[in-house]
């Protein structure tokens, strides 16, 4: 009888031992479960995280330019106005007061642009920062160029405040240059560029603060991007001459020097100075132009 007690009491051991072993494992695989859950939850997070601040901004916090990129490769909706906004005195900012100052203007101005188009009933609009200075406006249902001459009129009042930028005052204007989707193109990249045309136009023209994108402007971006590479071969190939022209004395008539012009025949035909001069200066080409001459 006690042989049969003692046999019954180790099985009920076993018994037991064998539960505790499976709820051991039990409790186990639920918690190597749970942390694995956690890691991959917080992987999950952290990836989401990194895609959207591949799509904003890190100085503005607004959608960049690849966000409006991809909203515009999946957009087959109704017609809107993509206006393109561009600082203009920003590198006078950066010399003279640095990076800092860079970033604070730009968070200054993307808040002055944002809390001005409700003003200009669009409240539904959107707010991009491209690239460098330049800001896109998505304008839904713009009508004709008059809804978006009143936009670009608003943000224009609400930058004649001046800015305070570490303890100074500054004025800032912008340019603005408008495309329309679908009219001026259904694909996104080559309606930011339309716009930037149409920017590019407002600031050469400077009694111009909007332009509405015109064909034309695409043709002249074109040749002057034309005219800015071949006038960096144009050394290299023997392009440039001088010519010139005597300083005559009024008292002796006599010739007292020599003032030297700057000549440039692209493929054969004449360039005119005021041409090209002009893109020498901004492109930087005229420091070794000028040491050729």
């Amino acid at each position: 009888q006690n042989d049969v007690f003692m046999a019954g009491k180790n099985a009920d051991n076993g018994v037991s031992d064998i539960i505790r072993m499976v709820v051991g494992y039990s409790v186990a695989i639920f918690l190597g479960a749970l942390f694995v859950g956690i890691a991959l939850n917080a992987r999950r997070k952290a990836e989401l995280q990194l895609v959207d601040q591949a799509r904003h901004d890190p100085v503005t916090g607004l959608p960049n330019r690849l966000m409006f990129e991809e909203l515009m490769s999946t957009y087959s909706g109704t017609p809107f106005g993509l206006l393109l906004f561009g600082i203009d005195q920003f590198k006078r900012v950066l010399s003279g007061l640095g990076l800092g100052a860079g970033d604070e203007l730009l968070r200054a101005v993307a808040q002055r642009i944002q809390s001005a188009l409700p003003a200009a009933d669009f409240a539904n609009c959107r707010v991009f920062r491209f690239e460098g200075v330049e800001f896109g406006v998505i304008l839904p249902h713009p009508g004709n160029s008059d809804g978006l001459a009143k936009v670009v009129n608003t943000v224009h009042a609400a930058m004649e405040t001046p800015f305070v930028i570490e303890n100074r005052e500054m004025f800032i204007t912008l340019n603005c240059g408008a495309a329309q989707f679908p009219r001026d193109s259904s694909d996104g990249i080559t309606l930011m560029r339309n716009a930037g045309a149409a920017m590019q136009a407002s600031r050469e023209q400077n009694r111009y603060r909007f332009r509405l994108y015109e064909q034309a402007m695409s043709e002249i971006a074109l040749e002057r991007l034309a005219l800015e590479n071949d006038l960096r071969r144009a050394i290299a190939q023997d392009e440039l001459a001088l010519h010139y022209q005597p300083q005559v004395s009024l008292e002796s008539g006599r010739i007292i020097g020599v003032e030297a012009l700057l000549r440039w025949r692209r493929n054969g035909e004449m360039v005119s100075p005021a041409i090209f001069i002009p893109h020498a200066e901004a492109s930087g080409l005229i420091i070794p132009i000028g040491i050729w001459v």
